[in-house]
């Protein structure tokens, strides 16, 4: 399979991860769960199936020199540690809907970091994919249900954190995958969001919280969309470069609607199926036509 399409599956696969962890956060909630202590458990999780992966496959590349140390730690508690905090927080504020679609910026904020810094060169139709898409999560997230008076200016601050945050992760993460395997950036950045999550929530205070049904939940969420879809989404920035695989992860809102319905039977309306197909025409808009550009250089 050619590497564009390995990056562009592993993408998908990477967004489905993240687009259900709203599904488990929800019956999380229900079972004993608080945001610090589901976010300890996320990593601890994750750090389970990653590191021994890692020391199986890749035995004579986990180690890290003391600057790669501090680069992986960084990307990690600067793309999870302030974006959880900052989207979690934010929901005391805000509307879900509102603080969701202000996560939503990242796709621009990074093909804008990529164009700063040297990486990439966004063209026209990826930045058209970048606003269609963000439209159909608008459509999707409906991100004013709950009145705009609702929204306070402390919530959208604190939302904009989280755009912010994980646009630097995925511009760091582009330079982490050029020195190390996805798999190995993947396993220390949940390490060190472990060892952050859980210092502020140790162990022996949030686990006698979980019932089963929670701790199943939380395990689901550190496994499929941590481990699974960090290490999707670094594949996919290694193969198509961070603004890419940043417009293809906007299918994420686009599953957690979906799995809403099919899960917990949450009701579609004609609203939602526009959002959706604005998603995914603003994505096979920025990638075909990069295709298309790439391949007309390639026969000139």
């Amino acid at each position: 399979m050619d590497k564009k399409w390995q990056g562009l599956l592993a993408t998908v696969i990477s967004a489905m991860g993240f687009g259900s962890m709203a599904i488990f956060v929800k019956i999380a909630y229900q079972h004993g769960a608080d945001p610090y202590s589901l976010l300890a458990l996320r990593f601890l999780a994750a750090c389970g199936v990653l590191w021994p992966l890692l020391v199986w496959k890749y035995p004579g590349q986990w180690r890290l020199g003391p600057v790669q140390t501090v680069r992986f730690a960084l990307q990690g508690w600067l793309g999870y540690g302030i974006t959880a905090i900052g989207y979690f927080s934010s929901l005391q504020y805000i509307p879900a809907g509102l603080t969701a679609l202000i996560l939503y910026l990242y796709p621009a904020l990074i093909a804008l970091l990529a164009w700063f810094f040297g990486l990439e060169r966004p063209s026209f139709w990826q930045w058209s994919g970048i606003a269609l898409s963000f439209l159909g999560c608008a459509l999707v997230l409906n991100p004013f249900a709950g009145g705009f008076s609702a929204t306070e200016w402390r919530g959208i601050g604190l939302a904009l954190l989280a755009p912010g945050a994980y646009a630097l992760f995925g511009i760091l993460g582009q330079k982490n995958v050029e020195a190390k395997p996805p798999v190995v950036v993947t396993a220390w950045i949940c390490l060190a969001c472990a060892l952050l999550f859980n210092a502020l929530a140790p162990p022996w205070r949030w686990w006698p919280a979980f019932d089963s049904i929670g701790l199943l939940a939380g395990l689901a969420i550190g496994v499929v969309s941590t481990a699974m879809a960090i290490l999707g989404y670094l594949y996919g920035i290694e193969k198509l470069g961070a603004s890419r695989a940043a417009l293809i992860s906007s299918f994420e809102p686009a599953f957690t609607v979906l799995l809403a319905a099919f899960v917990l039977g949450e009701n579609l309306n004609l609203k939602d199926w526009f959002g959706l197909l604005a998603i995914l025409t603003g994505v096979m808009l920025g990638q075909w036509k990069k295709e298309r550009a790439a391949a007309t250089a390639a026969q000139s």
